[in-house]
């Protein structure tokens, strides 16, 4: 029995419901962040199919009257922008966020603002960007909520860290990794098997020792990965590589 894929699906069904009943009622505000949360449920299980179609949902829930755009429709473009990232479509991520970034800079609540730009962030450093990367992923940090207040809630200190060892910063890939956790808190919104697979497949620069340097670091920090964790991280390596399991050659270091 899987407790996590039962609380997920649980999860799932409460804000499915909950989304029909606040827009008969007319609550169309909370019918939008309640997509928004069920497209963070549905991405956390890895169906980029069912995510695509919640944040869709929430832009026909935030469509105005004669065409005009409400700021919460933002959320949606983000969270869109994020599934065209995973599946590689930058093009289509990067229209997704020049319509939603700036509807996010007029919410009063600036976590989706930043997770945008973190996204940004990652599609610059896929088309060879490495500095406008940084920008905006410095950016993703100012703009997100207060690390006391969200600390555990705001993926940017994640995402940072996850992009540090692509410009060869070690060491503030191991800092970030550190203030994302907190104290004593061993995992963040990102579990550490996909940052694990994608120090060795995210892009081409990432050197395969800096990537083994980053998780020694991060194992004396927080303790050894278990055989579990570090099964799944080499099955997506190996899946993001398009490598069957008996393939051994690793990637050559630049």
């Amino acid at each position: 029995m899987d407790l996590g894929a039962d609380r997920f699906i649980a999860a799932e069904q409460h804000f499915t419901a909950a989304i029909a009943g606040w827009q008969s009622a007319g609550q169309h505000a909370l019918a939008a962040q309640g997509c928004n949360y069920l497209g963070q449920i549905r991405r956390a299980q890895g169906n980029l199919d069912t995510t695509m179609n919640a944040y869709q949902e929430l832009l026909r829930i935030t469509a105005l009257p004669a065409g005009g755009t409400s700021p919460v429709a933002g959320i949606g473009h983000v969270g869109i922008a994020e599934v065209a990232y995973q599946r590689g479509d930058l093009a289509a991520a990067r229209r997704e966020l020049q319509t939603g970034l700036p509807l996010c800079r007029q919410l009063s609540d600036t976590q989706v603002l930043a997770t945008g730009l973190a996204t940004l962030a990652w599609i610059r450093q896929a088309e060879g960007d490495p500095a406008g990367a940084r920008q905006a992923m410095d950016e993703a940090e100012r703009m997100g909520p207060s690390p006391a207040a969200a600390a555990l809630l705001n993926p940017v200190p994640a995402q940072r860290a996850r992009l540090a060892p692509a410009h060869g910063d070690i060491a503030a890939a191991a800092r970030s990794r550190r203030h994302a956790q907190g104290p004593r808190c061993r995992t963040t919104c990102a579990t550490m098997s996909p940052w694990l697979s994608e120090r060795s497949v995210r892009s081409p620069c990432l050197r395969l020792e800096a990537g083994r340097r980053a998780l020694a670091e991060w194992e004396r920090e927080n303790g050894p990965l278990t055989e579990a964790e570090l099964a799944e991280g080499r099955a997506r390596a190996r899946s993001s590589l398009g490598r069957t399991s008996g393939d051994a050659a690793e990637p050559k270091s630049a």
